[in-house]
Order: C-alpha cells, then structure tokens, then sequence
C-alpha cells in the first residue's frame, strides 16, 4: 500500500509538471532537482521512509506553478512552496491516498516556505526530519546553476527584459553576494562541481560573446572572476 501511495503520488505530480507554462520551473527542473535530491539523500544516508517522503515533497515542491500562464518573479517565489504543500495535502484527502511517507513530505514543502520560518519547522518536524529540508532546499538551489535550464534562460533573455532582469538577478545571487549558503557538506562539494562545469560553459567562445553581447565585457568579467573566488573559496573549505 504504501508503495502505491508513492507511487501513484510522483505520478500526478509528475503528469501535473509536465503542463507547467513557466519555462524555468517545469517537469525538467524538477527532474534535476529529484536526482540532486537522491543523490544528497544518499551521501547523506536518510533512511528509506524519509527517503520516499523526500522524494514526493521534491516531485511536488513547483506543482503550483501549474496554477498561472503567466508566472511571477515577484509574488511565486513567496507563495510557491506553500501553495504546492496545500496542493498535495489536497490530492491526498481527496484521493484517499493517506500514508506517514505522504503526510510527512507535505510538512517538507511547507517548511521549505520562507514563511515556515524556524519555529514552525520545529513545531512540524522532529529533529531527524529537519534535515529533510535542508536537502530539498539544497537540491532546488543546486539546479540553478546547471546549464540546460541556463541555456534555456538565454532563449528567454533574447525576447524578453523580464527575463533579461531575472538572469542578471539570478547571477548576482550566485556570484557576486557574500551570502551563498549551503546546509549540507553534500551540498557544498556538488557546488563546486557545477560551478567549475558553467565556468566551462560560459568560457566557450559562442557562450561568452553572446554574454557579452547582452550585458557587456565589464560585467561578464566580473561575473567570471567572482566564479572563480567561489570555485577557490569552497575548495578551501573542503
């Protein structure tokens, strides 16, 4: 029974992904973002109940994006999360599909919520179920930098300033602000990994000049080398 429930509960998210009209969280960022997720959950040995409620909470976490054709940079990403928890804890009622696995994985993606905050994480979690979110968390940031969903945000940049804005956005977060921060030491060596991987991407001579093209020398120099700080930063600390 509670391999059904499982099972049955990927399914409809997945199925619900595959819809998504928002091109960056759709059914292939949540892909990334289940395999970044096993693979932490595994160096970081969580059992196989906590494993199977990780895993819906990971195939579930974007399913509000399905809600909206137009998505949000502003309002989604604080709403998301909780809306998606709802969502599932919803689909679980309705369609009877009651489990411990289930139950937990939608207090993981309410407490990956922003608005969560520490006091209800520890109100709805127990210690050992705490880390769960750190892992989902992790996974989600993780995805950020890998370059199809990259290449993909290039496509948009080119026809939208919107997008154009949330590329620069998204590369200042990650490059140049003081506050990249990781929970799990899994997390952390997988960083450096993926930096080193885009860094070798955007070095490409199509890659880099189109980036020069769009925002200017100036910055793609600056974004390169704040790259490299992060790259020497981390293995420093590993």
């Amino acid at each position: 029974m509670k391999q059904h429930i499982y099972l049955t509960l990927i399914s409809i998210a997945s199925e619900r992904m595959q819809r998504s009209k928002d091109p960056i969280h759709d059914h292939a960022h949540v892909s990334r973002v289940v395999k970044y997720t096993q693979d932490l959950a595994k160096k970081l040995s969580v059992s196989e109940t906590n494993l199977h409620a990780l895993l819906i909470a990971a195939w579930w976490h974007d399913v509000s994006r399905t809600l909206t054709k137009q998505p949000s940079f502003i309002w989604m990403p604080l709403i998301d999360d909780i809306v998606s928890s709802v969502m599932l804890l919803y689909t679980i009622v309705r369609k009877k599909l009651w489990s411990k696995d289930s139950l937990l994985a939608a207090r993981i993606v309410f407490c990956k919520s922003t608005a969560a905050g520490t006091f209800l994480r520890k109100l709805l979690l127990n210690p050992s179920q705490q880390i769960l979110v750190d892992i989902l968390k992790d996974a989600d940031a993780l995805d950020l930098l890998h370059t199809d969903r990259t290449k993909h945000l290039q496509e948009l940049v080119n026809i939208s300033l919107l997008y154009a804005y949330g590329y620069k956005l998204q590369a200042w977060w990650f490059f140049s602000c003081q506050q990249i921060k990781f929970k799990t030491e899994a997390a952390k060596e997988q960083f450096v990994t993926l930096l080193k991987e885009f860094l070798a991407w955007i070095s490409e001579e199509m890659t880099i000049a189109w980036h020069k093209h769009t925002f200017g020398e100036e910055w793609v120099s600056n974004m390169m080398n704040d790259i490299k700080r992060l790259i020497a930063q981390f293995e420093v600390q590993h």
